[in-house]
């Protein structure tokens, strides 16, 4: 199962311009809640996240076989989701087959062109996990606000 860093480095592999419009600053995180499963070990992070250009999504990361319930390590194994069209066509396949996915499935797609029409090709075709903008974005604020245990000051 893949970890923070995998989903960020498949991004870049990817889908490089959803990377560049990540940098660029274009999708802001609203708020951030937290729901811990200290039974299960695990911990969930949602939140909005709005881009200027594509709208309004929901962001999910769920951090599974935390050791400190209260601050996951950025090498727990992750599974994320996003309602964005991006992260439909382009993740959630590779992130299910790679058990880095959170949350119900999507509607299975059903392909309305072509199957082997070279104008428009396979979206992931060696099914490599990764995270969208808005995971992206998702990523950064909890990085910045001292949610991973690599992140917190000493004490």
């Amino acid at each position: 199962m893949p970890v923070l860093v995998d989903l960020i480095r498949g991004a870049q592999t990817v889908l490089p311009v959803t990377v560049q419009k990540f940098e660029a600053g274009e999708v802001h995180l609203e708020s951030i809640k937290i729901t811990r499963f200290p039974g299960m070990k695990m911990v969930v992070a949602s939140g909005p996240v709005t881009s200027s250009k594509t709208g309004h999504y929901i962001c999910q990361a769920a951090f599974y076989g935390v050791e400190d319930i209260n601050a996951p390590s950025i090498r727990d194994r992750i599974g994320v989701r996003c309602q964005c069209q991006g992260y439909r066509f382009y993740f959630d396949e590779a992130n299910r087959r790679a058990g880095a996915s959170h949350g119900a499935r999507f509607a299975p797609y059903v392909r309305k062109t072509p199957p082997n029409d070279p104008r428009y090709p396979p979206r992931n075709p060696n099914m490599i996990p990764g995270s969208c903008k808005h995971i992206l974005t998702f990523f950064q604020a909890l990085t910045n606000s001292s949610f991973f245990k690599e992140t917190q000051r000493k004490r």
